[in-house]
């Protein structure tokens, strides 16, 4: 059985990332918390608060209130609705 790059076997013969192989932590927290559904409240508010964190960090954004809204507008993963081509009409 050939596997997509990224996964092995490991010794008790479950397929795993290879990040979640080696280290036993790694791999405890992939077994039991990477994937599972998220049921109760408390989780989904965990979950919101930690991805909120983690956009900042990477953003750089302490607030939100500190972001210019011309910077938000420009920024490259804003959506832009696509709009139709003008329609050419006849000179007369």
């Amino acid at each position: 059985m050939t596997l997509p790059e990224g996964l092995v076997v490991c010794e008790d013969g479950l397929v795993r990332p290879t990040w979640a192989a080696t280290d036993p932590l790694l791999r405890d927290y992939y077994d039991t918390e990477w994937g599972s559904p998220v049921t109760s409240e408390q989780g989904v508010f965990e979950r919101l608060v930690l991805l909120r964190a983690s956009n900042r960090a990477f953003h750089g954004q302490r607030s939100s209130r500190n972001a210019k809204p011309s910077a938000l507008l420009s920024h490259p993963s804003f959506p832009r609705p696509s709009l139709p081509s003008p329609i050419k009409t006849a000179s007369a």
